[in-house]
């Protein structure tokens, strides 16, 4: 993420582009996904996080931030079943 200034705070939220009101660290599987029974997590340095719920980035600093975001497949329950899976996240950016 650039910044042109520093000491500015920021938040983020990630929100679920597939289904707005989940809360969970597990997106809704995109339409055409196959796969039974696994999800796609995702998770702020490494721990999951909550969808529709914002955190502190902390302040800016001038220049290249990084945001440290990953994504992982995860169980979700019921039969395993092999195929694709495809999910979006919104990621909102919030500075004052």
């Amino acid at each position: 993420m650039p910044c042109s200034a520093a000491g500015i705070p920021v938040s983020f939220t990630l929100t679920d582009a597939n289904q707005a009101s989940n809360v969970v660290s597990q997106l809704v599987p995109g339409a055409g996904s196959t796969a039974k029974g696994v999800s796609i997590e995702l998770l702020r340095g490494g721990r999951p996080v909550q969808l529709r719920t914002a955190w502190s980035h902390g302040a800016s600093s001038a220049g290249a931030q990084d945001v440290p975001l990953q994504a992982r497949y995860a169980r979700s329950g019921g039969i395993l079943q092999p195929g694709s899976i495809s999910g979006q996240a919104i990621l909102t950016l919030d500075y004052r």
